[in-house]
């Protein structure tokens, strides 16, 4: 018979599945570590029953892609959250999965493909009873959230320009780099003057002036966010854009993106172990500092002008904590049947802003309204 658990964590021992599964056995939540290797599951398990004495935390090996079928025989969860990237290039196979077992779905996507197709799943996501929500995470949670909030003031959006800049001493990982360098010099559309227009990864360089911070370079990002929000929010202009906590790191990336666009390279993706180790020889010149800006302009309900900026500061390391809290707040939601929702959708407007700060009260990280 199989063994019954709370919550399924694919991934449990990189950086964003380390986090999750911490908060979880911490408000205990009996959970799963699956990763591959049996010496990293076995470490965390070690490193958590120390810390927290309830710890409900059991751990499994395996390939996911080549084992899936075994997870569901031995175990019974009522929620799994995949955390392993990058999604860029990933199918459905273990969301359709999770549906056939009547298990909820999530996961931390930010493949734009990936992310606006989960559509095609709703209707058997329904008929399970089940949520499989995709994209659970800073964006394009943490985005809806700021934009949904402000909305009460906004009677339009003319202009909404946003982005995300990492302290270069925050952990990263494989994943997340080879996330980065598959849209580098890469086209892309976004939407401008209420059309689509092409631009291209890491390109358009400008920098971002941070409140207490300082300015970072940002360049051109490609995300879910760019199709789902024009309609959503009924936005005339959306661009989003991300960076580097190094200018020799950014603009070399900016660089690289030519050659891509030039076509002379491909692209970078089976470049992305070395780049990840070389850029590490740079985390001294950095910070510990994350941030995030989302500007916003338009007309309130009287006709006038309005311009709001939005800004979201982590220090000390925290803000990898930030892209993990929509995975965490739905998986608590779900097994308090607190979330109503059933259907696979990408995660916009599941979780408000105040819930959002509410989970990262304990850390380093402040917001600032302009």
């Amino acid at each position: 018979m199989a063994k019954q658990v709370d919550v399924v964590v694919l991934g449990a021992t990189g950086n964003f599945g380390h986090i999750i599964v911490e908060n979880l056995v911490k408000s205990g939540v009996s959970v799963l570590a699956v990763g591959r290797s049996e010496k990293k599951l076995a470490s965390l398990q070690v490193e958590f029953a120390k810390l927290y004495s309830n710890a409900d935390l059991q751990i499994f090996s395996c390939d996911v892609y080549q084992e899936f079928s075994i997870l569901f025989q031995l175990f019974s969860p009522k929620v799994l959250i995949n955390t392993i990237g990058p999604f860029q290039d990933c199918d459905y196979q273990i969301p359709v999965r999770c549906i056939e077992n009547k298990v909820h779905y999530i996961d931390i996507a930010d493949a734009r493909n990936y992310v606006c197709g989960i559509n095609e799943l709703n209707c058997a996501a329904q008929h399970s009873k089940i949520a499989v929500v995709v994209g659970a995470s800073s964006v394009p949670v943490l985005s809806s959230a700021v934009l949904v909030h402000f909305s009460s003031m906004f009677a339009r959006f003319d202009a909404v320009q946003y982005g995300i800049s990492p302290g270069l001493k925050t952990e990263r990982g494989l994943a997340t780099t080879q996330s980065i360098l598959s849209y580098i010099g890469k086209p892309f559309k976004v939407w401008k003057n209420k059309q689509w227009m092409t631009v291209y990864g890491w390109q358009n360089c400008h920098r971002v002036d941070y409140p207490g911070v300082g300015k970072r370079w940002m360049g051109n990002c490609d995300i879910p966010d760019l199709t789902l929000f024009p309609e959503y929010f009924q936005i005339n202009n959306l661009s989003f854009s991300a960076g580097i906590d190094n200018v020799f790191l950014h603009v070399g990336l900016w660089l690289f993106s030519w050659l891509v666009r030039c076509g002379l390279i491909r692209n970078f993706d089976r470049w992305a172990k070395p780049m990840l180790k070389i850029s590490k020889w740079f985390d001294r010149f950095g910070s510990d500092v994350g941030v995030m800006h989302v500007k916003m302009q338009g007309e309130n309900f009287q006709g006038n002008t309005l311009k709001k900026s939005w800004y979201i500061i982590a220090r000390k390391g925290h803000g990898l904590q930030i892209p993990c809290v929509p995975a965490i707040v739905l998986a608590k939601k779900i097994l308090a049947k607190q979330l109503k929702f059933t259907g696979a959708a990408a995660a916009v407007g599941l979780i408000s802003l105040e819930e959002y700060l509410e989970a990262l009260h304990e850390f380093e990280i402040s917001t600032m309204i302009d």
